[in-house]
């Protein structure tokens, strides 16, 4: 028995860190984490374990058990049982293992007992076979060939193993092989444990603390749970336990792409995802669909909250997708939250916040006095000059606007003083005033944005 200590030496073992810490949970084994290591005892990992962790972690890409919970139940409907057979025997091929253990097996209802008779005599050859050619699992993260191996002559893990017959003297120096610096490592096969479980895998690498580092990538472990959403682990930077007061480094892997990418989280954009309300971060979790239009296919959803949380990463306003979603006229309660968060991006100040109600009881006291046709000929007028970049026009068409319904428009005063700080203004009011369903009255601008007390 031998005591094992891992530092953040880079992402690579911060993540494998937070792998470890997990499975060693579930396992309900000791081990001592710092803001600096983790220390457990090597005697705590081993195949049998590990694979086990991969079953339950991963347990919605393994097809085994999709196929025992499909044999376990049985539908009185016709069409629902011809689907579960169908299910069944699609499973029994999903991969390589499988369709060689059942090439000669079909499920027909009548022969459970032989298939969980076969699925039990082989568990772990299709556990660890599934997880090393899972296009989602170790085979998205490392070299699949690795698993579960000592330290090798090359890094398992993907961007950084070579094949070493054919390119150690092309990534050496002077081309010789004896120069060839690696870094691999056995808990390394820990890494997937590491990252979400998303298309686009993240790990927030703040290795500063590690105790805060797994917090703030704690993920749900229970994937039937969790949505597949970008904004899910982005959003977690701004939740209240994680309370990051610094600049963070983000590890993301694309299952279309054999590399990693770094995203570099400036503190700006951190303390915008702090503000963030959670019934704003529900919304963006649904694409967007308006049918075809300049920009996007038909056939295509908008991304939003990717938009959305490249936007906030980048420091970028959110006025293109405003503008545009404003041009389509019917997602108003979407416009709403977009313009909350805009508001935060544009570093909305608490005062102005009384003026942004001022825009929306306007535009509504308008919309009452005017007929329908008089209120969708303003508004188009309106989003086509801002569109246009025309501030003028747009000032000029509020003025027009205000006379023909002899209401005040007190938004006017700031956009003449100064249009570009003060555009979120001219949003509201367009959105509300075509709002037929009300919905944009229903977001409180000033609830997204934490008093200075509460975000510290």
């Amino acid at each position: 028995m031998a005591l094992i200590k891992l530092e953040p030496l880079d992402w690579r073992y911060s993540s494998a860190i937070v792998g470890i810490s997990r499975y060693l949970s579930y396992h309900s084994c000791d081990y001592i984490l710092t803001e600096d290591y983790i220390e457990f005892e090597d005697e705590d990992i081993f195949e049998e374990r590990y694979l086990e962790f991969v079953e339950k972690y991963f347990k919605e890409s393994m097809h085994h058990i999709a196929i025992l919970e499909n044999l376990e139940i049985g539908y009185d409907d016709e069409s629902k049982e011809i689907e579960r057979v169908k299910l069944i025997n699609e499973k029994l091929k999903a991969n390589t293992i499988l369709k060689n253990l059942f090439s000669k097996i079909k499920y027909d209802g009548e022969n459970s007992e032989e298939i969980v008779k076969i699925i039990e005599d082989n568990k772990t050859e299709i556990i660890k076979n599934t997880y090393k050619g899972g296009r989602s699992l170790y085979y998205n993260f490392c070299n699949p060939n690795q698993l579960l191996n000592k330290k090798g002559k090359v890094c398992r893990i993907n961007g950084y193993s070579i094949d070493m017959g054919k390119k150690s003297k092309g990534n050496s120096y002077k081309q010789d092989a004896k120069t060839f610096v690696y870094n691999d490592n056995e808990y390394f096969d820990f890494i997937p444990f590491g990252f979400s479980k998303d298309r686009e895998a993240f790990f927030i690498n703040c290795s500063v603390d590690l105790k805060k580092m797994v917090m703030v990538n704690n993920v749900d472990f229970r994937p039937e749970e969790r949505n597949a959403l970008r904004s899910e682990i982005l959003l977690n930077l701004g939740t209240a336990n994680s309370r990051i007061e610094f600049d963070v480094e983000v590890i993301v892997k694309d299952r279309e792409k054999d590399f990693f990418e770094t995203l570099f989280i400036r503190q700006e954009a951190i303390d915008i995802f702090k503000n963030i309300k959670e019934e704003t971060k529900v919304t963006l979790k649904y694409p967007c669909n308006i049918g075809k239009v300049s920009g996007f296919s038909s056939s295509e959803y908008i991304p939003v909250e990717k938009i959305v949380t490249d936007s906030i990463l980048n420091l970028l306003s959110l006025d293109n997708l405003i503008e545009f979603l404003l041009k389509n006229g019917t997602k108003k309660y979407l416009v709403s939250h977009l313009i909350s968060i805009n508001i935060l991006i544009y570093k909305g100040v608490k005062e102005m916040y009384y003026q942004y109600k001022q825009a929306r009881e306007d535009a509504a006291k308008i919309r009452v006095k005017l007929p329908e046709n008089k209120i969708r000929t303003y508004e188009q007028r309106l989003v086509t000059a801002i569109s246009l970049k025309d501030y003028d026009r747009v000032k000029e068409v509020l003025l027009h606007l205000s006379s023909t319904a002899q209401l005040p428009i007190r938004a006017l005063i700031p956009l003449c003083y100064d249009f570009e700080a003060n555009k979120n203004l001219a949003y509201i009011f367009i959105n509300c005033l075509g709002d037929k369903e009300g919905y944009s009255g229903k977001i409180d601008f000033e609830s997204n944005q934490k008093n200075e007390e509460g975000a510290k």
